[in-house]
């Protein structure tokens, strides 16, 4: 759907890089729940009630600080926040407003929420900020990321497989470099030492590096 990347283009904006294979396996799951989302909202109640909400999600596999959300909403007397579950029974779960929103005049619209880090359940949260009777709401998408930001900050992968060096920088065994007459020299501030085996000749190879 032409429409969808659009705006899906707009979500990431330049702090951001996905893929579309990256981006389904980022959606995130509501138990019992399958996209597009369609809600019935009920009667308008007070401003800031709670209209709707959905299940905690599905765990995420991978840790997340960004949520991107989009879909259609008819009526702007509506706002969509996100819980994140907590870790801890005694702990409140966290609510969070969107970082960035926009809603078009045909009703689609888009929402970035920014999270810390986390690899927690979450929920959508449709609260009443003026909205009319019988309004209703469609998300086609939620869709977890991390953000270039906290990508730039995680340590770098360390590889546990044993270290096989290239033979091509290595002399070959029995060669003349490898020779018990060869005094292999590096340029260090510290001076060459022996002792020498006993050679009637010596060739002198010399590298740079540092001491040790």
């Amino acid at each position: 759907m032409k429409v969808k990347t659009a705006l899906l283009s707009l979500l990431l904006l330049p702090s951001f890089s996905t893929s579309k294979a990256a981006a389904e396996e980022n959606a995130i799951k509501f138990s019992g729940l399958s996209y597009p989302l369609e809600i019935k909202l009920p009667a308008a109640q007070k401003k800031g009630s709670v209209l709707y909400e959905t299940p905690f999600s599905e765990t995420p596999s991978v840790s997340y600080d960004t949520v991107l959300l989009q879909g259609e909403m008819p009526d702007p007397g509506v706002n969509i926040e996100l819980q994140v579950k907590s870790k801890s029974f005694f702990t409140a779960s966290a609510r969070y407003a969107s970082e960035a929103f926009s809603r078009f005049p045909n009703g689609r619209f888009w929402a970035r929420y920014r999270v810390p880090s986390s690899r927690q359940p979450l929920k959508l949260i449709v609260i009443d900020n003026g909205a009319m009777s019988g309004s209703a709401l469609t998300i086609y998408e939620t869709e977890l990321l991390v953000s270039e930001e906290s990508r730039e900050t995680q340590a770098p992968a360390v590889s546990t497989a044993a270290y096989v060096p290239d033979p091509e920088l290595f002399f070959p065994a029995g060669g003349p470099f490898n020779s018990p007459c060869t005094i292999h020299r590096r340029i260090t501030r510290e001076p060459t030492k022996g002792p020498w085996p006993k050679c009637s000749s010596y060739r002198t190879f010399t590298s740079t590096g540092a001491a040790g």
